[in-house]
């Protein structure tokens, strides 16, 4: 490529794949993995009560005649192989049937005392037994902080992807820096439901600002890059739970986590996108011109340009419209509209069976560190393999599969036959399930992010978290009381229709991959055909725009 001025007009989408090329540079992959860092901060976060609330039912001492008889009574049980996590609960909450059911639950300092070297704050404020389920609760607040945070994607479109970004990190950061002198568990509840805001917030401006800077052949790379950050927090939170005995300095370190990616939203330009769309082609430029030294290009190569939206016209303006006015569009053109319903629904699949199984799996394995590890793991993997089929199959065809596959093991998982020597039935067809859950979460981000025009991306986004956030809220509630109090088979049932008729009902929304994102609602109902390099130039040595 030569420093040759062109003289044409091109779409952002074109003028961004134009300068990006086939590869990345370094300076592109060390600010997108700085602002990517910023899922690992979210991750360890929304897994952080798990571990800052943790009760070591197994590390306990017995000072009274009455824990003592209990301790005797379940030592001659003949199944009793040692304290762990389950009979240490049932003996000092006076629970299970045929141990101690009926029974008034042990004091700490006069039955018992803790042995455990590890300060939580649900060994603090004394959260155990009948007092758990605060803890529990503390978690779910961060949920509905969350659904509340959902319709922050409203401020990207008002106030820009840069600014709404911005705030969203800073009020992360600030709420988790309080939450470090918490006193009591009512103000970290209070603490939770504005962390779950903010997060929300961040989430949804972080990734569409990082997406609208992406080339249409990084997105798969970085869509992948960015949910792969998410399963390395679960795992950065294991790890720091294991190693750092005091919730406070826990939470400190999830504060440090959000220095890095503070630092990349400021370098980062506006969106060339949103500039775009509001008619602020001088500022579009200068985001192309910042995207093009990232790449190792001359920014030169965008003086001769116009920009031009794809059916825009009148010289390729696109006429700005308010807020109200962009609210009308989903009623106007009813091809957006049945596209945000059926990506909605989508999200909230994901939600219910995704974090309905994110609680449960930590009841798997003698050890409760390895056994929330090991799911972290798993979903690593997950995230790495799913850009394959992404990249060279599609994007609707790749999320349909993994939504088919999901509802298929649930089903299988009905199946209640033991493997010998090994696992049963209902244990792999559930691991796998989760695994095509977790490919489906990862997925559906850019899937919505390529689908939403420009103009209402913001809110599309917002809508989605808020379908997947009910389902959030719903899916542990689901896996653990109606299980018990219904049938577990039933719940089973449920998430795997759920799945199925997800993965049927996709097959409605077209295909992203290789195709024109749409800047307005008026784009958005026409059918999108793959996209193809300019003819070459008659000129020698000129630009030629494709990808």
């Amino acid at each position: 490529m030569t420093d040759q001025k062109m003289d044409k007009q091109l779409t952002v989408e074109a003028a961004i794949d134009l300068v990006s090329g086939p590869g990345l540079s370094i300076k592109h992959i060390l600010l997108w993995t700085a602002l990517m860092s910023f899922l690992a901060s979210a991750s360890f976060g929304s897994y952080f009560p798990t571990f800052g609330g943790y009760i070591p039912y197994d590390s306990f001492t017995c000072i009274s005649p009455n824990c003592t008889l209990r301790m005797e009574k379940l030592e001659n049980k003949n199944d009793y192989k040692g304290l762990d996590l389950s009979n240490g609960k049932l003996l000092l909450c006076g629970l299970g049937e045929d141990y101690f059911e009926g029974e008034a639950e042990l004091v700490e300092g006069t039955d018992f005392s803790w042995t455990t070297d590890r300060d939580t704050f649900g060994v603090s404020w004394g959260l155990f037994c009948s007092r758990a389920d605060l803890t529990t609760l503390s978690s779910s607040l961060g949920y509905v902080g969350h659904l509340i945070g959902s319709f922050s994607g409203n401020l990207f479109d008002v106030f820009g992807r840069k600014k709404g970004a911005l705030f969203g990190i800073a009020a992360v950061l600030v709420v988790n820096c309080i939450t470090i002198v918490s006193v009591s568990i009512y103000m970290y509840m209070v603490m939770r439901v504005l962390w779950g805001i903010a997060l929300m917030a961040a989430m949804d401006g972080i990734f569409v600002f990082m997406m609208e800077h992406t080339a249409s052949n990084h997105r798969t790379i970085t869509n992948g890059g960015y949910q792969l950050f998410w399963a390395l927090g679960y795992i950065l939170v294991t790890a720091c739970a294991y190693l750092i005995k005091n919730w406070r300095w826990l939470q400190a370190v999830n504060c440090i986590t959000l220095v890095v990616p503070v630092v990349a939203i400021i370098l980062l330009p506006e969106s060339p996108y949103y500039a775009f769309i509001n008619n602020k082609e001088k500022v579009a430029k200068e985001s192309l011109r910042w995207l093009a030294r990232l790449h190792n290009k001359p920014d030169t190569v965008f003086d001769n340009v116009t920009l031009v939206a794809e059916e825009a016209e009148g010289g390729g303006k696109v006429e700005e419209v308010s807020f109200l006015e962009s609210m009308k569009d989903f009623l106007v053109y009813r091809e957006l509209l049945v596209q945000t319903l059926i990506q909605l629904y989508m999200w909230f699949v994901v939600g219910i069976s995704y974090y309905g199984f994110a609680f449960v799996w930590g009841q798997i394995g003698s050890n409760f560190y390895i056994s929330y590890l090991l799911p972290g793991i798993a979903e690593a993997c997950t995230y790495i393999l799913m850009m394959i089929p992404l990249t060279y199959i599609g994007r609707r065809s790749t999320i349909a599969a993994f939504f088919l596959v999901a509802g298929i093991a649930f089903l299988i998982s009905l199946i209640r036959v033991e493997i010998p020597g090994f696992l049963s039935v209902e244990y792999l067809a559930c691991l796998i399930g989760a695994m095509g859950v977790s490919g489906g979460f990862g997925s559906v981000y850019m899937y919505s992010v390529e689908l939403a025009p420009t103009a209402h991306r913001g809110k599309v986004m917002g809508y989605c978290h808020f379908g997947s956030q009910i389902g959030a809220i719903l899916g542990p509630i689901a896996t653990t009381i109606v299980a018990d109090a219904w049938s577990s088979e039933g719940v089973m049932t449920v998430f795997s229709v759920l799945c199925l008729i997800a993965g049927f009902l996709i097959l409605r929304l077209p295909e992203t991959k290789d195709r024109p994102v749409p800047n307005t609602a008026a784009e958005v109902k026409r059918v999108r055909k793959v996209k193809e390099p300019d003819p070459a130039p008659a000129e020698p040595n000129a630009y030629r725009v494709g990808v």
